[in-house]
């Protein structure tokens, strides 16, 4: 499989940032945790199944949010958009690699639907306390 992760290289194309005003060359660091959030399920999308494994292994790798920043997991602008950020709906006819799925996977998926339903249909208020205590 080769090597999994270089920090001074993107994470998906394995290739470093340009010393170049446009934004979309240039390499960035993996910062917060709604981003590292973000990164952990994408791998689901990915058809290249040699990158898939990669990450997907990378990812099984760290234990927290907190060692994720220590690695500097860098990408650039370009690719975060390919890979993260423009993804659709999983359709049908999208998910016939869907069937490698590992458990790491599923379960990502799993709870990111559940955690949206519950945001989506639940209010949320205050806590009140019963009556007589």
């Amino acid at each position: 499989m080769g090597v999994l992760h270089d920090k001074t290289l993107c994470v998906w194309r394995m290739k470093g940032g340009y010393k170049s005003s446009n934004r979309n060359k240039q390499i960035l660091l993996l910062s917060t945790v709604d981003a590292w959030t973000k990164f952990k399920l994408h791998t689901v999308r990915l058809e290249n199944d040699v990158m898939r494994l990669r990450l997907d292994t990378l990812i099984a790798s760290i234990p927290d949010s907190q060692t994720v920043f220590g690695l500097e997991i860098r990408y650039h602008r370009s690719c975060w958009r390919k890979y993260v950020s423009d993804h659709k709906p999983l359709s049908d006819e999208s998910t016939q690699h869907l069937q490698r799925v590992d458990l790491r996977e599923a379960q990502a998926l799993f709870f990111h639907h559940i955690r949206q339903v519950i945001f989506k249909t639940m209010k949320f208020g205050p806590a009140k306390s019963p009556a007589g205590l």
